[in-house]
Formats: C-alpha cells, structure tokens, sequence
C-alpha cells in the first residue's frame, strides 16, 4: 500500500470565517427598527424578523440592574460574577494601569496603538501631548 502525500492546504484558523460580499455590491439596505421604526443600519436582530438599531439596542436591550449602584442603567462591563456595570460605576472601579508616557499608575483615557493593555495614556498626559498638537496646527483626537 502506497502512503499519499499530506495535504498542502492547511486547515482554516479559529475566527478565520469572513461573510461572502453581497452579489451585488452594494452596502447593506438599512431596516425598520422595531421599537423605533425608523429605517437605520442593524445593530442586533431581536428575532430573524425583527432588527434592532444601536441606540434602541442601547435603551432597551442592553439595560439592567448595576450591581454597584442598584440603578436600572445601560451595562458598560460585567465584573467577576457576571453581574452588571454601569459607565458611571466602571469609572470608578476599573483598576488603574501604568500610562505608557509617564509610568506612573492611573486610569487610562488614550490607547496609542489601538491594542488595549499595550501603549496607554493617563488624562494629564493625553491633555498635555494635545495641547502641544494644537500648537503645532495638527487635528486634535
């Protein structure tokens, strides 16, 4: 019995799958929310016929009780147990991280790279490095 040789194709990655353009060409048509009805692009679909735009998600969907405050709140993270977080609450119980700038520990406003827990910025001196751009005349981000 003769051995064939392996398979020159390697098997797809994890994550790998991207969705086949439309036929088309065209961007996708914006639907009728179905708590808004105004036609906008689709956030999260409710059922298969019914889609949600981003800021009904937002109000209605991703809404409940944080587990800091005890409001009924829009959830920003969860923390260990599950249990939701409000924005107002995650800004003040998010840990604080070494800023990339000044090495000192603070709370991170600026990710420089995009890559989050990489290269990140503390208020003051995201407020410095911007003041010095609109000296300078470049935009301000």
């Amino acid at each position: 019995m003769t051995e064939t040789a392996p398979s020159t194709v390697p098997p797809p990655r994890r994550g790998s799958f991207r969705r086949k353009p439309r036929r088309d060409g065209e961007k996708q048509q914006p639907r009728k929310c179905c708590y808004c009805k105004i036609p906008k692009r689709v956030h999260f679909w409710k059922s298969p016929t019914q889609p949600v735009c981003i800021v009904c998600y937002q109000k209605f969907i991703n809404v409940e009780t944080c587990s800091v405050c005890g409001e009924l709140k829009t959830v920003r993270m969860r923390d260990e147990n599950g249990g939701a977080i409000c924005h107002k609450c995650y800004q003040r119980v998010r840990p604080d991280e070494i800023c990339w700038t000044c090495k000192q520990p603070g709370k991170i406003v600026k990710w420089l790279d995009g890559n989050r827990h990489k290269k990140g910025q503390c208020n003051l001196c995201y407020q410095r490095a911007r003041r010095k751009r609109l000296k300078q005349g470049s935009k301000p981000s």
